[in-house]
């Protein structure tokens, strides 16, 4: 894991900008979610993919099953980091992909 993870995020499937501060707060959260996750140890790679609430987490490429439970956690997680950003109405896609 690098000392300064990247993120990217898409909304919508269109990348939205993000400052230092943002894109620092959702690398670190996406690194912490995955870390709690059961067969997950080696991070390089994590990725969200949340389409109406489903999440899809996939770590170093491999996607890690999840129940509902987690699912819900991640989906609350992810969009309410999302929230105080400006110019989001809907989001029926977001993408988070994180470069540890």
């Amino acid at each position: 894991m690098s000392e300064h993870p990247k993120a990217k995020v898409l909304v919508n499937k269109s990348p939205i900008e993000l400052n230092e501060f943002v894109e620092s707060y959702f690398a670190s959260v996406s690194i912490g979610i995955v870390k709690t996750l059961k067969g997950v140890d080696f991070i390089k790679k994590v990725e969200f993919h949340q389409d109406k609430g489903d999440v899809t987490v996939k770590v170093n490429g491999n996607e890690i099953s999840i129940t509902q439970f987690p699912n819900d956690i991640i989906h609350s997680t992810l969009m309410g980091i999302l929230a105080p950003l400006k110019g989001f109405d809907k989001v029926e896609q977001l993408d988070v992909i994180v470069d540890a």
